[in-house]
């Protein structure tokens, strides 16, 4: 397999992955998770623009788990969105995390953004799995995999609109 993705993995696949994961000392998982349904349609026909704002949304919650960190490293997928906003999409997202932390009365951290191809980037691809089993227990009620996980969740969001 070139890439590793959870929804074309086995479920022992996915299992393993995620104990790999669950294992790592130094993880914790910011998760956003939005329930479309309930948006506005025209909020999501544009999937670049609404990729950019979740990803715009999930930064700002880095100061509740790293509130004193000097740097803060963000990886993205290198979605066409994100690529073809280039520096005014880095740009939006750094200026979340420091509004973020500032609304918190904290020192923002420098902020680094990066953009790699998820074909070639195994962090990318585990990222996936976590994504995964976290999406599959907000979608489908199968918690099982996200229960794996559930020790390096830090932070979760759930947004829904009526």
């Amino acid at each position: 397999m070139s890439e590793l993705k959870f929804h074309h993995s086995t479920p022992n696949m996915r299992q393993w992955i995620l104990e790999e994961v669950a294992s790592l000392q130094n993880l914790g998982v910011l998760a956003l998770t939005v329930e479309k349904r309930g948006f506005a349609q025209r909020l999501l026909q544009d999937r670049n623009a609404f990729y950019v704002w979740i990803c715009g949304e999930l930064v700002q919650d880095i100061p509740l788990v790293e509130p004193f960190a000097q740097q803060v490293r963000i990886v993205f997928d290198s979605r066409r969105g994100a690529r073809s906003r280039g520096m005014e999409f880095d740009t939006f997202v750094a200026n979340n995390v420091e509004d973020a932390y500032a609304m918190m009365g904290l020192i923002a951290p420098d902020v680094f953004i990066s953009r790699y191809d998820s074909l070639n980037s195994r962090g990318l691809q585990i990222t996936d799995f976590v994504a995964g089993a976290i999406q599959r227990g907000h979608e489908r009620g199968d918690a099982t995999y996200r229960s794996v996980i559930s020790s390096k969740i830090v932070h979760e969001s759930v947004w829904r609109r009526n």
